[in-house]
């Protein structure tokens, strides 16, 4: 697909190649409704009032701002000029591209790779009609035989010359007064845009954001008694931790918090009614009103496992990997003793952090955490982080005093192994050690996934009726 034009569209259409297909619904949900979930649904203006909020300035967005400018741009010089798309051209360039698509093995027909594409026919030919438009305009306004090829390239050069020789006014979001855009005799309204940019957005995406705003609505249903007043008390909170989150982590190097949501084309006048900030709220007034500290100290002896193993004491850990089997084959050449013997002499010559790193790249057959340097992250006693045997391993160095968190950075004796796994043999580097939290840390970590159960449990998302199944 030579053109630009076509290539615009593939660009806006989410490609639904390889994904995986949606399990069965029961049934559709009503035409008129976006989504519905028991007793809860979503209405189509809700649903676009969000994509506006969260995608319109994204680069989705603006993508698709300029396609229908585009779009609308091409027709009306075509209208002032007397041209035309004839039947005849559209024809000869679909079959050109069918002609491609099955010689290089994309799909047996052009209907079959639409498809796949997530493209209808009918978009597709309206967007041949207007590759067709835009070829022969810019032919004549560069001055360009109509025997002559034209390439991509100046067919964008010449259009985008028009937009900006015809004035292209942008109207700041969310544009309340409903225009987007000016250019010329082309405009663009704010609801034909976010309905255009719905149908080009990532099916995932909208799943979740009709999630979203069911999960709100559940929750509101289950504490009828929150006046407004409570609850927009809890959402200036909710931002407030989140503002002082980012300004605290060093990862974001001193951006602001409305840099942040900007940069991932958030328009942060709307995000106090976004369902993620509103979702996280509710919860956290609910666990307030439902559970006092002794509820909660309660939930954590229940669950005492659970906690530990999430948030209890815990080692960082890297790995460098080798995979062995007890009797070889073809596809694993190395038995168990083999594999410790490589990796003894490997580890005569680590004699710092850096080393093991190096070694890691350089001989670790697992790509994950060799793409990682060999780290598996924080591995605590009973939890589930890393094999068994390395997590046995690493407190059983702890536990015997062979590896003591005072040690230096480079200490080898943070080298433990190698160990056996069911799949191979590891050598390990211990990092730092996370004591057991006090119960005032804990607390805060059981008040967190309270709130994230409360969350979780106001929609199952698999008992979702949506327009997209």
């Amino acid at each position: 697909m030579a053109s630009p034009w076509l290539a615009s569209l593939c660009l806006l259409l989410p490609t639904v190649q390889g994904a995986p297909a949606p399990a069965p619904r029961p049934q559709q949900a009503p035409i008129e409704l976006a989504a519905r979930f028991k007793n809860a649904h979503v209405l189509f203006s809700e649903l676009d009032d969000l994509v506006l909020s969260r995608y319109a300035e994204s680069k989705l967005g603006r993508e698709t701002r300029l396609f229908m400018l585009k779009m609308r741009a091409l027709d009306s010089i075509a209208s002032e000029l007397g041209v035309q798309a004839e039947g005849v051209e559209i024809q000869r360039m679909r079959e050109n591209i069918e002609q491609e698509v099955v010689s290089n093995g994309a799909a047996t027909n052009l209907e079959d790779y639409l498809s796949k594409q997530g493209v209808s026919m009918d978009e597709f030919m309206e967007s041949l009609r207007l590759a067709v438009l835009q070829s022969k305009l810019a032919k004549r306004g560069l001055g360009i035989p109509e025997s002559q090829t034209i390439t991509g390239e100046q067919q964008e050069m010449w259009l985008n010359d028009q937009i900006t020789t015809r004035g292209l006014e942008e109207f700041p979001a969310p544009w309340e007064d409903g225009l987007v855009l000016r250019n010329g005799n082309v405009q663009l309204e704010r609801d034909e845009f976010i309905s255009f940019l719905r149908k080009r957005m990532d099916p995932e995406d909208l799943r979740n954001c009709m999630y979203e705003i069911l999960r709100v609505k559940r929750m509101k249903a289950r504490m009828p008694d929150i006046d407004p007043a409570t609850l927009e008390e809890a959402i200036d909170n909710e931002i407030e931790n989140r503002r002082i989150d980012v300004q605290t982590d060093e990862k974001y190097k001193g951006v602001s918090y409305e840099q942040l949501l900007s940069s991932q084309g958030i328009i942060f006048s709307r995000w106090r009614d976004d369902p993620n900030v509103v979702q996280a709220a509710l919860a956290r007034l609910w666990v307030r009103r439902s559970y006092d500290e002794e509820a909660m100290r309660e939930v954590y002896e229940i669950e005492r496992n659970h906690f530990d193993a999430e948030f209890g004491e815990a080692l960082e850990a890297s790995a460098l990997f080798l995979r062995a089997i007890k009797t070889p084959n073809e596809l694993i050449r190395r038995d168990y003793p083999k594999a410790e013997d490589e990796l003894t002499q490997l580890a005569l010559g680590i004699q710092s952090k850096a080393d093991f790193e190096a070694a890691v790249e350089l001989h670790s057959e697992d790509n994950v955490s060799r793409k990682r340097k060999g780290y598996l992250g924080w591995v605590t006693r009973t939890g589930s982080s890393g094999p068994s045997p390395a997590r046995e391993a690493i407190f059983a160095s702890l536990d015997s005093g062979a590896y003591k968190p005072t040690d230096p950075e480079n200490s080898v004796s943070r080298l433990v192994g190698p160990v056996r796994t069911s799949s191979g043999v590891l050598l390990l580097w211990i990092g730092q050690r996370r004591p057991k939290p006090s119960w005032s840390t804990m607390i805060v970590y059981v008040h967190k996934t309270l709130r994230q159960r409360f969350i979780e449990e106001a929609v199952d998302p698999e008992q979702v009726i949506t327009y997209l199944d």
